[in-house]
């Protein structure tokens, strides 16, 4: 017997339509987004663009369990602690999707999950820009920023790495994909969450995908996160 719990922002669904978790049936599917994004299709209707994630499993155990998670009560779930996870980034005014809507459907002890979030416009990820062109050290020292106040205000990103960073068309700086991320006290995880960043990027490079990064921009980065950290000792 299935049991299916949903929440969604009903000042953009006051109505539940149909379509709301089925990517085939959305008046309009975008397309898929780029590597790295995970199991993400975007989506668009009067209401706007978003992005319409079905969670799924990495690793070993995903040949085994592929898209299924062990039921440990509703707010355990990995889509409703993204939601609530944005809810609060939002309020606090970090540069993240908003969310638009969430469920997950129960099957016994397991759950399978969707998370519906606000499609960040005219973006590409940051291994995307890294494959065009060089980025001026302003805009690194400016990630550096935005990744600090991520974590001022106690925001681990379970994985930070160069496609879950978005840049607009404004030279704005997003985060995106927060599973399994949380809001904790300061820690080791801070450092955890840049280096592994910093790894991605050396991946994407020997990829000959992020072929202009440079050892100088982490460091820029770097800098700029450390004047955010320092101002607010």
């Amino acid at each position: 017997m299935q049991k299916e719990i949903e929440v969604r922002d009903e000042s953009l669904f006051p109505e539940r339509p149909d379509y709301l978790f089925d990517a085939n049936a959305w008046p309009r599917r975008i397309g898929d987004a780029q590597e790295g994004r995970g199991g993400t299709v975007l989506v668009a209707d009067a209401r706007g663009a978003f992005a319409l994630r079905h969670y799924r499993r990495g690793g070993l155990v995903a040949r085994l369990l592929e898209d299924r998670y062990w039921f440990r009560g509703a707010e355990n779930t990995r889509s409703l602690r993204e939601w609530h996870l944005l809810q609060d980034m939002v309020a606090l005014g970090l540069p993240v999707p908003a969310p638009a809507a969430a469920r997950f459907t129960r099957e016994g002890f397991f759950y399978r999950a969707d998370i519906l979030t606000r499609l960040i416009p005219d973006s590409d990820t940051l291994a995307q820009r890294l494959t065009r062109r060089p980025l001026v050290p302003e805009l690194w020292h400016r990630l550096g920023e935005v990744i600090a106040r991520f974590h001022q205000a106690g925001i681990c990103h379970a994985d930070l790495n160069a496609h879950n960073v978005l840049l607009d068309s404004g030279s704005r700086w997003h985060l995106i994909d927060f599973d399994r991320g949380a809001q904790r006290k300061p820690g080791k995880w801070r450092l955890g969450n840049l280096g592994r960043l910093h790894r991605s990027l050396e991946k994407e490079r020997d990829r000959m995908h992020a072929k202009h990064w440079e050892h100088a921009d982490w460091n820029t980065l770097l800098e700029g996160y450390a004047a955010v950290s320092d101002s607010r000792r």
